[in-house]
């Protein structure tokens, strides 16, 4: 059918070709000659007895881009991409003995070589110097390459600038919606594609210094960049940025951004001046171990603005309250000091949901029921006491 059809390369995997026989030929030399087409057809399903137990002589027999993709796990059970436990083909299609031939069941689908990723269930090229491993399924998620700096600081630019989030940056460029239909190179860069910033592999990378710095027109910016940062605010904890030895100023002026990447240490003796100064959203959330006036990285030395349960601040830190006394959670460093409050309840009053209420009346209770301890009662008084009451007299307990 496609014999010869030099340019095709339509998908046509959701083919039912289940009743396809071998009377006229059927998939004999189906695809001979089709250099172009290369579409994953190892699903289709052609189980019908007119089928010749010879199996389908050349189907793929100089389909270049088919050959370059998949492989023959039928004629050679030892290739790479073949699964030992699995039956090539599946139970009830032909075998065939040569090396190009059918059925679409025999084949599977090769991993992707060394400085190769996944990109929309392809191999695609890493563009040089960026590196990745051997072994990617086409089949699975995309991947990134390892990026250097200069194709970091690009992806960055060509995310924020479609995105100025940074959200789903690269996904969403119009480039990744058929990887077909593509005109125009992937926003993110050639080793990123259409991988989010999440899961960029920035693994190799030693300087992202003002990476992320907020750069207005009037900014003084590594070779006159301009770039606004103040929007972007992505979850990018997961990157490796151990080699990294150089992260000063990397979020300057970035005023949305406040993900939690303090397991960020940064290559040993790394230089992180300034990585958060004007980082407002950044440091109404965190506050660093060096005092409220540093913005130094790197972001393992900064812990939470707001004091836990229990605690007050004290001095720009946060400090145990002292015995007897409690504290709701949530006070912030950058607020001032603050006090605690006693978590004793007084004579005639109980605890209920955490604070101290009167008693009832006719009801009395002892003083220091505490208020972390759960809900109290009161109990009745007895009537020697109510009378003393009534005839204005005072006790104590």
């Amino acid at each position: 059918m496609f014999k010869y059809a030099l340019a095709f390369n339509g998908d046509i995997s959701a083919w039912d070709v289940s009743g396809v026989n071998d009377a006229f030929g059927g998939f004999n030399n189906f695809f001979e000659g089709a250099t172009s087409f290369d579409q994953d057809i190892t699903g289709w399903s052609a189980t019908n007895a007119g089928l010749s137990a010879a199996g389908v002589p050349s189907m793929f027999a100089g389909a270049t881009a088919f050959l370059a993709r998949f492989e023959n796990c039928a004629f050679d059970p030892t290739l790479p991409s073949c699964d030992p436990a699995a039956s090539y083909p599946p139970a009830g299609q032909p075998k065939g003995a040569g090396a190009f031939d059918g059925p679409p069941g025999s084949w599977s689908m090769k991993s992707c070589a060394e400085n190769e990723r996944v990109s929309r269930g392809r191999c695609a090229p890493c563009e040089a110097p960026a590196t990745r491993p051997a072994g990617d399924d086409p089949r699975g998620a995309d991947t990134t390459c390892a990026l250097t700096e200069p194709q970091l600081r690009a992806a960055v630019v060509g995310c924020i600038s479609a995105v100025p989030s940074g959200e789903a940056c690269c996904s969403s460029d119009p480039n990744c919606a058929n990887a077909l239909d593509a005109t125009s190179p992937p926003r993110c860069g050639a080793s990123v594609g259409c991988v989010d910033a999440p899961d960029w592999d920035v693994s190799l990378v030693t300087d992202a210094s003002e990476l992320f710095r907020n750069c207005a027109a009037s900014d003084a910016c590594p070779g006159g960049l301009v770039l606004d940062t103040s929007s972007f605010d992505v979850d990018i904890s997961r990157w490796d940025t151990s080699a990294v030895s150089n992260m000063a100023g990397m979020f300057r002026g970035a005023a949305s951004f406040d993900a939690d990447i303090r397991r960020w240490t940064g290559a040993p003796g790394a230089s992180a001046a300034d990585m958060f100064l004007d980082a407002d959203a950044w440091n109404a959330m965190y506050v660093s171990v060096h005092g409220l006036a540093s913005f130094d990285g790197p972001p393992s030395e900064w812990k939470s603005a707001f004091c836990g349960a229990d605690e007050h601040v004290r001095g720009g830190t946060c400090v145990p309250c002292g015995a007897g006394l409690m504290n709701l959670a949530g006070d912030g460093v950058r607020a001032g000091d603050t006090e605690c409050a006693s978590a004793l309840c007084g004579a005639d009053e109980r605890v209920l949901g955490g604070a101290c209420v009167p008693c009832e009346a006719g009801l009395i209770n002892r003083e220091g029921d505490d208020r972390r301890a759960g809900d109290t009662e009161c109990e009745e008084m007895p009537c020697c006491m109510k009378r003393m009451k009534a005839m204005g007299m005072t006790f104590g307990r």
